[in-house]
């Protein structure tokens, strides 16, 4: 259609009124679902299996069916080989990946429709923005309705097709069918991928991580069963963020499955477990929590850049993207060995006191070095910036100690449910919240600061070669420093396990 091209046109735009001359128009678009939201059943699985879970302790035929595809170290199929489908048009849609979006078939009078639709709601809005009656956009509005049919007209017939397989009724029996048998998940690291897992062994595998047995529901050092009740919890979260001014509406009122996604880049597949949902009682305030620890974030690197440029010692490894690890090795003169690592439990390891202690310490300190002493954060707009005397509407006033209490909460009250059980996490970072990116960075950065700035006045060789130091959350580039491992066991608590991802490299 190119929409843009009929809105610019002189010929049109001189039919505005004066005062509207000027404006920019900017063009948006709604697109469908990617065909992963369709496929991916995780969540419809975990939601049935209080009354399908018996019936695939009994009929695993992985064995038998399904050999090909069955992992030996598992003993179930798992893979991401998607010769498994036996719908060839179905396989054929899934090679795509899992973010492809069908083109949906629209008629052309649907097209038109839309459009004009669209187009009265953007008048309406144009001339409130100047004040005008929508009468003097009208010869403006039917010289554009006429050429943008004309253009429908003219490009419907060549242009217009469709490719949805997902709405083909065989092919919409053969996923019921592929959903039936097994769990489809995105694979870890490769969101577009997907993983056809045994549903017995997908359950069976999150059984293992909460502690439940055939004996019964005993938890475990990470997961507490809980008698209580969803109502209770959401009864007593919303209590408390009442005090925190955030209503805890009802489509929050939930408690997320636990859910894991197949980790295939590992020999053998782990699983990462994740217990998030876009609807939970701890949703809002974790958003709030995530938008004031970016802050906190940005100013603490902006002052260890200070400390830096003094001392040229870097007490801030923690990196945003690949490309600041291409500005620092572009500045390095001399590279003899490069290593990675990454934590291998980094989320279900840490106890919560060890990580509330560490962070309650930065962003206090990043608060006595900010000249506001006040955060203003806003949920709904997703913006956090620091207070300077001006509150803007929709924006709430989070001081230090609201800030500490917004990130306990979100620390020890994580709960998951699966198949009818509650579970507490006890210890670990709840792994699937808006803000658990940001505690997980945050706490390895003041761990990584605190060794830094004990270590600069005794042994300033090693903490300035440490300097050269990258890490993006839970994975670590270490340059011209072989066996940083056994040096992070000073660095970091002892609960955590770093292992070597790459052997060194040395050039000559």
């Amino acid at each position: 259609m190119n929409l843009k091209s009929i809105f610019n046109n002189i010929s049109v735009r001189s039919f505005l009124p004066n005062k509207a001359r000027n404006y920019r128009i900017i063009f948006s678009y709604t697109y469908n679902k990617p065909i992963g939201t369709t496929l991916f059943n995780y969540n419809a699985a975990l939601k049935d299996l209080s009354t399908i879970h018996e019936t695939y302790n009994s009929e695993c035929d992985c064995a038998t069916k399904y050999s090909t595809f069955v992992y030996s170290p598992h003993g179930h199929v798992h893979t991401g080989n998607l010769d498994i489908i036996e719908h060839e048009k179905l396989k054929l849609l899934m090679k795509k990946g899992a973010k492809f979006r069908e083109t949906p078939w629209y008629s052309k009078g649907k097209i038109i429709s839309v459009i004009i639709s669209a187009l009265e709601h953007f008048r309406h809005k144009l001339s409130n923005k100047c004040k005008l009656p929508e009468a003097s956009f009208n010869h403006w509005y039917d010289i554009l309705c006429c050429k943008i049919k004309y253009k429908i007209h003219q490009i419907y017939d060549e242009h217009m097709f469709s490719n949805e397989v997902l709405n083909d009724p065989d092919v919409a029996m053969y996923v019921n069918h592929l959903h039936s048998r097994f769990v489809i998940v995105p694979v870890d690291k490769a969101a577009n991928n997907f993983a056809i897992i045994c549903k017995q062994f997908y359950f069976d595998t999150i059984k293992a991580e909460l502690g439940i047995t055939d004996e019964g529901t005993f938890g475990n050092s990470v997961y507490d069963p809980v008698q209580c009740t969803i109502d209770d919890i959401c009864k007593q979260h919303s209590k408390f963020l009442k005090s925190l001014n955030i209503r805890l509406t009802e489509n929050n009122c939930h408690i997320p499955y636990l859910y894991w996604t197949s980790k295939q880049h590992k020999n053998p597949y782990k699983f990462r477990f994740i217990a998030g949902a876009s609807k939970s009682t701890t949703k809002q305030i974790s958003v709030e929590l995530s938008l004031g620890l970016k802050c906190i974030k940005e100013q603490f690197k902006r002052y260890c850049n200070v400390i830096y440029r003094r001392t040229g010692i870097s007490y801030f490894w923690s990196i945003d993207n690949s490309l600041e690890v291409v500005d620092k090795l572009s500045k390095t003169k001399t590279a003899n060995s490069l290593e990675t690592y990454d934590f291998s439990t980094l989320y279900t390891t840490l106890p919560l006191k060890t990580i509330s202690e560490g962070l309650k310490r930065l962003i206090i300190k990043m608060y006595n070095h900010s000249a506001a002493h006040t955060l203003l954060i806003s949920g709904s707009h997703k913006k956090a910036f620091w207070y300077t005397g001006v509150s803007y509407t929709g924006y709430k006033q989070y001081t230090v100690d609201k800030l500490i209490d917004a990130l306990d909460f979100v620390l020890f009250n994580t709960y998951v449910q699966f198949s009818g059980n509650i579970f507490k996490q006890k210890t670990g970072i709840p792994m699937g919240g808006n803000a658990s990116p940001f505690i997980a960075d945050l706490y390895l950065a003041w761990c990584e600061y605190c060794f830094i700035a004990s270590n600069s006045k005794n042994d300033n060789t090693i903490v300035k070669l440490l300097s050269n130091n990258c890490r993006y959350i839970d994975d670590i580039l270490v340059l011209n420093y072989i066996g940083f491992g056994q040096l992070a066991k000073s660095i970091y608590p002892p609960e955590l396990t770093l292992e070597k991802s790459t052997p060194s490299t040395v050039r000559d």
